[in-house]
């Protein structure tokens, strides 16, 4: 053969192999329905990802979708903690996808807890190209050369469109998408994924710096526990992950997580008041309880029976909420409906209560509210939810006991519920706590309550709730002890600070003069600051007073709501049978949870600031502190008809143990 023959040959086998890198991209087959998932990306993710996305965004989904592409388009930082188990993951990833295909972004960086979630978190997004049909039909310059190399990477390099190379990366750590002509936008694009322990800094590829961060559950529980590793994340993320933006150019960032606990980097970052350039965001699974705890109490009740009868499915329990769903959905909300057990469940509300019942309130307030109990708050004070709920009297609910001597209420007021705690005192102020629960306030379900528009509405239902509640009342609800005598209120103050018209007017009516308005002043708001000396129009008392509203025609009781409040939690320490103690009503510990996690919503802090001296005050750890309120305006009425707390401090023993000081940078804090 000659030589002219061997070159042609070698020519022929060199475009025949050239032929067989060489790969057809088709037209785009449906333009309209690409255009319309470009700009939305919801509907992206529900027509590209359907095997993935098949139930309609709940509004909590949709707040993530709607801040992600808020960063997207105009830079910046946020920061939102999630329920476990809200897709939140799969969301990220699939906007990861939308962001690149669509070319808003060039190269984004998937940052995860450590290098093995960093992998899945590639992987996950790899299939989610991989696999959906439509976005190949839709996205061919994507897909197909993707779909070419038919799982083997080592293609990536020799891949042709047109005769030059796609240059496709499939593999490792990084992904780099093909680049088909002028076809689409996101040739070169890339997507990143590592580990938040891995090499961060100088993220550079081919000269592009990241324009997109995604911070997904950064955080595992052993970093959570660890104030080192916190520390050590959050310099990551401050210095770091901040720091990969390009000179004069803005860089997106967002971080998704659940709050492991108090303290960790989740809950720092979402706290707009640590962290007010990361406009954190917190979500819960029960945006709104329920407004009759008692029946729910019962339900948990009868699942943790059902299953210490070999029940697993809690079946007595679900009929029992199959006859009360009416009244036991008043009031509740669930932000994904769709989260239910179609074979067990009826709705997303049973769903959540299960969860209660089965996992215990403070795992379900971390799992899925983000409102982690404080774990230090038993080794500071040695009080605690269980603590409280164990604090028991035997007595049947509603049993005045044999030794008190009188019968007090305290009232809290909200737009949605009254919450009331009604207690027997005896001498040196020991109470027995005998009730509690809510009334339902029907305000206007549209608009905010504080909108004028719902004013005259908002304050009927105020007015109708109290109403309803003494009307109650005045049935004989309570029984004394040995005798089964009826036992009525001997004197009632209610929470006047928000709403003062209707409560002035429902005092105005009670002929009995039982219920009192009140306010109350500490670390919500002003101090309490004590009358000095006797005057025309004022009352004095120990740690209240009253004055006379010239204007309404009516005595405010003022009170000092910080020492009331630590009076109440230090109740529960105090030993049973001696002065200041106090108990609930009953022998199951779990039906007060819901009760206890109120009287555990405010710590009591003490914290030193160079140049200003020590600072005092109840610590806000959770919004739900109806009850806690409402049992110091309890113990408030007891105070103003003699009833003294002989101890007001724990023993010296016991302050010792609760004692403890905690460096937090410049201020020493001492909580008790």
């Amino acid at each position: 053969m000659s030589s002219r023959t061997t070159e042609h040959q070698r020519q022929l086998n060199a475009r025949n192999r050239a032929a067989s890198r060489e790969i057809i991209i088709p037209p785009v087959k449906n333009p309209s329905r690409r255009r319309r998932c470009s700009v939305d990306p919801a509907m992206f993710l529900i027509t590209y990802l359907p095997y993935i996305f098949f139930h309609a965004f709940n509004a909590g989904q949709l707040e993530i979708i709607d801040s992600i592409v808020a960063r997207i388009k105009r830079g910046g930082w946020q920061a939102v903690a999630s329920p476990r188990g809200s897709g939140k993951s799969t969301i990220v990833r699939g906007l990861c996808v939308w962001a690149i295909v669509t070319g808003r972004i060039k190269y984004a960086v998937l940052l995860n807890a450590n290098a093995s979630t960093a992998r899945d978190a590639l992987a996950d997004i790899k299939a989610m190209i991989e696999k959906s049909d439509l976005l190949c039909e839709d996205f061919p310059e994507i897909c197909v050369p993707i779909r070419e190399l038919e799982g083997a990477v080592q293609r990536c390099r020799t891949q042709l469109y047109e005769g030059k190379l796609t240059r496709l990366q499939w593999a490792g750590d990084v992904i780099v998408f093909p680049t088909i002509g002028r076809r689409g936008k996101a040739a070169g694009a890339i997507i990143r994924s590592i580990g938040v322990d891995g090499a961060i800094r100088g993220m550079l590829h081919e000269g592009k710096r990241p324009d997109l961060v995604l911070a997904d559950d950064i955080e595992t529980r052993e970093s959570a526990s660890s104030y080192l590793q916190t520390g050590q994340r959050r310099k990551i993320v401050e210095n770091d992950v901040v720091g990969l933006a390009g000179k004069g150019k803005p860089i997106a960032i967002f971080m998704l997580g659940t709050i492991i606990r108090k303290g960790s980097l989740c809950d720092e970052f979402t706290d707009r008041k640590t962290k007010p350039s990361w406009y954190g965001v917190r979500q819960k699974l029960l945006a709104e309880l329920p407004t009759n705890d008692q029946l729910w109490t019962k339900y948990v009740e009868l699942r943790q029976r059902n299953q210490i009868d070999g029940d697993q499915t809690g079946r007595a329990a679900h009929q029992f909420y199959l006859d009360n769903i009416t009244a036991m959905q008043q009031g509740a909300v669930v932000t994904d409906p769709n989260r239910f057990n179609l074979e067990s469940e009826i709705d997303a509300l049973e769903h959540v209560y299960n969860l209660i019942a089965d996992i215990g309130w403070d795992n379900f307030s971390a799992e899925y509210q983000n409102e982690p109990p404080t774990d230090e708050t038993a080794e500071i004070s040695g009080l605690n939810v269980s603590v409280i709920c164990k604090k028991l009297s035997s007595l049947d609910r509603g049993v005045f006991p044999s030794w008190a001597k009188c019968l007090t209420c305290g009232i809290d007021v909200g737009g949605r519920q009254l919450h009331y705690v009604v207690v027997g005192w005896g001498d040196g102020a020991r109470g027995s706590v005998i009730d509690y629960g809510t009334e339902i306030v029907h305000s206007p379900v549209s608009g905010r309550l504080t909108d004028e528009h719902n004013k005259e509405a908002l304050e009927q239902a105020i007015l109708s709730a109290l109403i309803k509640f003494r009307d109650m009342q005045a049935e004989g609800c309570y029984a004394i002890e040995l005798t089964g005598e009826v036992k009525n209120l001997d004197g009632c103050l209610i929470d006047s600070g928000w709403q003062t018209d209707p409560i002035y007017s429902f005092v105005r009516s009670s002929a009995d003069r039982i219920y009192k308005p009140a306010k109350g002043w500490g670390s919500g708001g002003s101090k309490y600051r004590q009358p000095q000396g006797q005057r025309s129009g004022i009352k004095l008392g120990s740690h209240f007073y009253q004055s006379f509203q010239s204007q309404s025609k009516i005595w405010l009781t003022n009170i000092d709501t910080d020492y009331f409040k630590r009076q109440i939690q230090n109740a529960f320490l105090t030993p049973e049978d001696q002065p200041g103690s106090v108990s609930l009503f009953g022998t199951n510990p779990i039906t007060h949870q819901p009760f206890a996690r109120h009287l555990m919503s405010e710590i009591w802090t003490r914290e030193f600031i160079p140049g200003k001296g020590m600072k005092e005050f109840f610590d806000l750890r959770s919004k739900l502190n109806h009850y806690l309120d409402a049992a110091a305006l309890a113990l408030a009425v007891a105070a103003m008809m003699g009833i003294t707390v002989l101890q007001t401090r724990p023993p010296e023993t016991q302050r010792k143990q609760q004692r403890q000081v905690v460096h937090n940078g410049s201020s020493i804090r001492t909580r008790y």
